[in-house]
């Protein structure tokens, strides 16, 4: 159906899109907390809705079942229609309709983050036309940052964690498709999440800000100065190499780092894994994004080659400063992780491999894998349930600091 969408698109935007408006409009109008009949007013929701084969009944039950697989089906088909029109010509069309649609979906009052989360991805996919209206640019990303910043009194549930999560991953997407588009909000971009949302409020968590960091470089990279990006990204970054350089007493040896970081088991060290992982999280979201003009003569123009150089062509990468200061560090931690597999006193099963690596390698789904991980006496599964827990924390944490250690490298080789 995706396809067809977007070959009826390439023909007839205008209709395309109209079908998409009517659809989500019809959502819209629905009260999800206090479903009733089904209304005449209602009655393309219906339609609609059988186009997905949705079984319609009247009842409550089945009205929200309607929604939510409704609502998961009209974002995927208004980003199938919309992301084909790229240029002012092409928008012209749905522009003025897209922009009532915009403004619908930011004015739009609710305190479901599941429904939030399904608004997201339809702003998502109407933010082409906020590239040809810098007017509407400004309540589009207070209306992203709102969802990243969402919280009540149940602020530890799935859901609300999925809807930050879905946040942070629209302000990168946006960054990676639309970067010029943010290039005139960049200090305001920069303010509010690394000054107002990080350090004064502590709204976000870490990983959260590690995401909206990406965004950011991804940003930053359309200046295409060396001085403006590479100034920038030492100021961004200063203060995480400077924790990870103050943690480098516990990388000197396999036993220290494993007593710092509890693989040992001897003491609940989470918080010490928590700041290694947000350095080097950090580290590769920005060693990974950070990037160079294609056209060498911009690169000559803007002082992105290296003059004292004259043997060969050296191009300086903006993060060049913030690798060589952290290099040293990365090594030894590194070579302390390899040196980790032959320290005896650790936690049992935190070298074993992984659940999901197990089900990859012997071609099962996930769910197939949980389902046989849960096999077993119930009296034995409430016994180990805290040391399994514990297990798979420090497995994880092994796992991903090991992998990010390696992108660093590679980073480093690659620029």
């Amino acid at each position: 159906m995706g396809e067809v969408l977007r070959l009826v698109s390439n023909h007839n935007p205008t209709y395309a899109y109209q079908y998409c408006d009517r659809w989500l409009r019809a959502l819209l109008s629905m009260n999800i907390t206090n479903l009733g009949p089904i209304t005449k007013s209602s009655q393309i929701y219906l339609e609609l809705g059988k186009v997905i084969n949705i079984r319609c009944k009247t009842s409550k039950n089945s009205q929200r079942s309607i929604f939510s697989l409704n609502s998961d089906a009209v974002q995927w088909a208004l980003d199938a229609v919309l992301s084909r029109l790229a240029t002012q010509e092409e928008l012209n069309p749905v522009l003025n309709p897209g922009l009532e649609l915009l403004k619908l979906c930011l004015d739009y009052s609710t305190e479901d983050p599941l429904l939030l989360s399904v608004l997201l991805s339809c702003i998502s996919s109407l933010f082409v036309v906020v590239t040809v209206t810098p007017a509407a640019l400004h309540p589009t990303l207070n209306c992203i940052f709102k969802c990243i910043t969402f919280s009540n009194s149940n602020s530890n549930s799935e859901e609300i964690k999925a809807l930050r999560r879905h946040g942070c991953a629209l302000m990168v997407k946006i960054a990676t498709r639309h970067p010029t588009t943010l290039v005139p909000v960049f200090d305001h971009l920069r303010q509010t999440i690394v000054d107002d949302l990080f350090i004064k409020s502590k709204a976000l968590f870490k990983m959260e800000f590690v995401t909206l960091v990406e965004g950011l470089v991804l940003i930053s990279n359309e200046f295409q100065n060396f001085d403006v990006q590479s100034r920038f990204i030492e100021t961004l970054a200063k203060p995480v190499c400077d924790k990870l350089k103050s943690l480098e007493p516990h990388f000197l040896t396999p036993q220290a780092f494993s007593t710092f970081v509890g693989l040992d088991g001897s003491k609940d060290c989470s918080e010490q894994r928590s700041e290694v992982s947000f350095c080097l999280h950090f580290l590769v979201s920005l060693l990974r994004r950070v990037a160079v003009p294609n056209d060498l003569l911009k690169c000559r123009s803007s002082g992105f080659v290296d003059s004292t150089v004259t043997e060969v062509l050296a191009i300086r990468n903006p993060a060049g400063g913030v690798g060589c200061h952290v290099l040293s560090t990365i090594l030894k931690l590194t070579k302390t992780f390899i040196d980790l597999f032959n320290v005896r006193n650790v936690y049992p099963k935190v070298f074993d491999m992984l659940d999901f690596e197990k089900a990859v390698v012997q071609g099962q789904s996930a769910k197939e894998a949980d389902s046989n991980s849960d096999n077993g006496d119930n009296s034995d599964q409430a016994a180990n349930a805290i040391n399994e827990d514990t297990t798979k924390k420090l497995q994880m944490f092994v796992f991903e600091q090991f992998e990010n250690l390696f992108h660093i490298l590679a980073q480093f080789c690659s620029r």
